[in-house]
């Protein structure tokens, strides 16, 4: 039987929802009948950990490494990495997380104009969001509408997220599908909650982990035996420590490094808190809300497609009304209690059994 060869392109596959998404998708291909013919090349640009890369189980993934010594001193060099592998392999479809890579298969497309592949882009982010992030690189607008021509199939996680495609970057709507993210573990059973309030993700600037802090700092003084859990890891280790310290803070906070079982924390915990530069769709809130840990969140486009407010969770505009909004939820043990069953049924909406089958139908393999 003849197998195709199909690109998953991404930046690392160390830590985060868009890594645990390339896992879950690699292993769902493996069970079913139609995409088990296929052969899954993985196409790492940075020589970060490859964490995630230990939970793969489909015998035909393959995981290719830019050389690290290369990285970050010639993106041409990256450019022919890529032109080699599609010229060796052919692949039918590319799969590009993110539109960072996209920068790179426009180019590959354009120069080897003899291979046909269809290119899909799938976003876990809001494009004009973090091209405007002060902590990540900057592309004129032009630039970006002008890559996204290459784009054969753009997946988007909410109507907001397509909305900003359409209007900001020209994207044509008919090249757009929505396909939310997807959970796969539920909670069976009710632990005891540990935590009053958990953080799970990378440890990075534009998290402003230094606002979850301060919020922490503010609880505390209302609620002294205040338990925190930081899980994750990132750059900005070093300066969570410091500012753990200054906060005099070692007593209530627990930083934890990179785990696979994210549902253990999260059902040990009373509230998820998110604080970031922007969002999109993060997965981390539907694995709090399978585990019935109620996600408090500030404010980002998109918000109410996610969480109903008051009836799952929270989202709030500042950080004091973030703050408050913690307080009165660890004051009300029947009002979390409540919330935090809803939020179980919500989750259950997402259950990747049902999502992931329309990847079949975007593949059209």
């Amino acid at each position: 039987m003849h197998r195709k060869n199909i690109f998953f392109v991404i930046n690392d596959l160390h830590l985060g929802g868009v890594q645990r998404k390339v896992v879950d998708m690699v292993n769902y291909a493996a069970e079913d009948k139609r995409l088990s013919r296929l052969n899954i090349h993985i196409l790492i640009q940075y020589p970060n950990p490859c964490f995630l890369g230990n939970f793969l189980k489909n015998p035909y993934c393959f995981v290719h490494r830019f050389p690290s010594k290369l990285t970050g001193k010639l993106r041409f060099l990256y450019f022919l990495y890529l032109c080699y592998f599609t010229i060796l392999l052919r692949p039918s479809h590319v799969l590009v997380f993110l539109h960072y890579p996209l920068n790179y298969f426009a180019f590959v497309k354009l120069f080897l104009f003899w291979i046909n592949f269809r290119i899909i882009v799938s976003l876990d982010t809001i494009v004009s969001s973090q091209n405007s992030c002060r902590y990540y690189s900057h592309y004129p607008n032009w630039w970006i509408r002008y890559i996204f021509h290459f784009a054969d199939l753009v997946i988007a996680q909410t109507l907001y997220n397509k909305y900003d495609l359409i209007h900001t970057f020209s994207v044509s709507g008919k090249k757009i599908v929505i396909i939310p993210n997807w959970i796969n573990s539920f909670s069976k059973v009710k632990l005891g909650r540990t935590y009053d309030i958990i953080y799970c993700g990378r440890f990075a600037k534009e998290k402003r982990l230094d606002r979850i802090i301060r919020i922490i700092y503010d609880v505390r003084k209302i609620f002294q035996t205040t338990r925190v859990c930081l899980l994750g890891s990132g750059e900005e280790l070093l300066n969570l420590r410091s500012l753990i310290h200054l906060y005099k803070l070692e007593n209530t906070i627990e930083i934890h490094p990179v785990t696979n079982s994210i549902a253990t924390y999260m059902n040990r915990s009373k509230i998820l808190i998110l604080t970031s530069e922007f969002e999109n769709f993060p997965l981390v809130i539907l694995e709090a809300m399978a585990a019935g840990c109620i996600p408090i969140v500030l404010t980002f486009p998109g918000v109410e497609e996610i969480i109903n407010f008051g009836q799952n969770g929270f989202y709030e505009s500042t950080l004091s009304d973030l703050t408050n909004r913690i307080i009165r939820i660890i004051s009300s043990p029947y009002l979390s209690r409540k919330i935090s069953g809803n939020s179980r049924k919500h989750a259950r909406k997402f259950d990747d059994r049902n999502i992931l089958k329309t990847f079949e139908t975007v593949l059209s393999i």
